[in-house]
């Protein structure tokens, strides 16, 4: 079976990609596995930050 991973583009609780996502989730069960990735739970990168030393960039 596969399975999609969704990540809405929004931080806002009542965003049009978070419901759009959810309705989608909701359409595809049963189908496929599905799970919501939240946005604000991901590492995000910058540039302009140097790096911490957590990670190595070569």
């Amino acid at each position: 079976m596969a399975e999609l991973l969704f990540i809405p583009g929004s931080l806002r609780e009542q965003s049009a990609s978070k419901a759009l996502t959810q309705a989608l989730v909701s359409r595809l069960s049963g189908a496929c596995g599905t799970s919501i990735a939240e946005i604000g739970h991901l590492p995000h990168f910058n540039s302009d930050i140097p790096p911490t030393g957590r990670l190595r960039c070569s």
